[in-house]
């Protein structure tokens, strides 16, 4: 028998905590499958007049923000071939509370947004509409680097430096980092394009080693470093025995 408290009343026992279940996503139907896939043929085929007419006349509305099982949208592959008619014809269908402009594919196939596929194929048309409609500028990609769209671009080099200064003109920030702390004007000068990185007016000041092992080093779970600034302290010194 559980013991008793003084004046005869039971000790409270706590309540067992409650299982937490993990959500679940729920997947696509086949139905959303196939209209997921026609929409994506639609959009390759660069057909702006057949693609309202799906929204409009066949209830394609509720798969516009979806992707496919590679987190690929219908933005991203009209973004990527440049089609700027479909590119604003899928953007005028999105409000401002429900887009997917910044929606990224998965890692294992680059992570990249619609704004990542323009600069890298050199769309600078694309590149524009995308900010303007409020695409985030210095995105990182979902992948292990977490490269932003001006990285992309100096990384492509000179072909595509007019995505680099719709990027600049609009907002991007030029010292936006990747995952390791590296700036677009290091891309620029590792890959050989120190004329590009000048004439976007990027800084070639190198990066801090401290910030960066910092950076690097806290990425590893548990491990616990000092804040910068600060000097380990060191041990007591020893008192030398005096000789008698």
């Amino acid at each position: 028998m559980p013991p008793k408290e003084k004046g005869g009343k039971k000790h409270k026992t706590a309540a067992a905590p409650k299982e937490v279940k993990p959500e679940t996503v729920a997947q696509p139907t086949y139905e959303e499958k196939v209209k997921i896939a026609t929409l994506m043929r639609t959009v390759t085929q660069a057909d702006p007049k057949s693609l309202t007419r799906l929204v409009v006349h066949y209830n394609y509305q509720d798969v516009l923000l979806k992707a496919d099982l590679n987190g690929t949208t219908a933005l991203m592959l009209a973004a990527k071939q440049g089609d700027l008619p479909t590119v604003e014809r899928l953007l005028s269908m999105q409000s401002a509370t429900q887009t997917n402009v910044d929606a990224r594919e998965i890692g294992q196939i680059g992570g990249f947004s619609a704004l990542h596929h323009a600069c890298r194929e050199g769309r600078s048309k694309v590149v524009e509409t995308l900010l303007r409609f409020g695409a985030n500028a210095d995105l990182q990609s979902n992948s292990a680097l977490g490269e932003t769209p001006l990285q992309v671009c100096c990384k492509q080099g000179p072909e595509v430096l007019s995505c680099g200064k719709a990027l600049l003109s609009l907002g991007a920030n030029p010292n936006a980092v990747d995952k390791f702390n590296n700036t677009a004007a290091f891309w620029a000068i590792r890959r050989g394009f120190s004329d590009m990185a000048a004439e976007l007016g990027l800084s070639s000041r190198p990066n801090d080693p401290d910030t960066f092992i910092h950076m690097v080093m806290r990425r590893i779970p548990g491990y616990k470093l000092p804040a910068l600034g600060t000097k380990k302290s060191g041990g007591a010194k020893k008192k030398k025995k005096k000789k008698g």
